[in-house]
């Protein structure tokens, strides 16, 4: 019988890190580190979440690196 892998760790729902993203997000620019530290999510699900919310027309990327919610 094969060894038991680990479990890995427990993590937020997408839809939560969505709805929490979002809650950071504004009409103002802002950069996706910072959003990231704000939000207290990692980069990756930072960039993953807000392609979501690109290919969903929430969001808008400006030529700085950084993103705005679309009103």
């Amino acid at each position: 019988m094969p060894p038991l892998l680990p479990e890995a760790p427990e993590t937020a729902e997408p839809a939560d890190d969505r709805a929490r993203l979002i809650g950071f997000l504004s009409p103002t620019p802002i950069g996706t580190d910072e959003l990231a530290r704000a939000a207290g999510l990692s980069v990756r699900v930072v960039q993953t979440t807000l392609l979501e919310l690109e290919l969903d027309g929430r969001i808008e990327r400006h030529g700085s690196g950084t993103v705005s919610l679309l009103g």
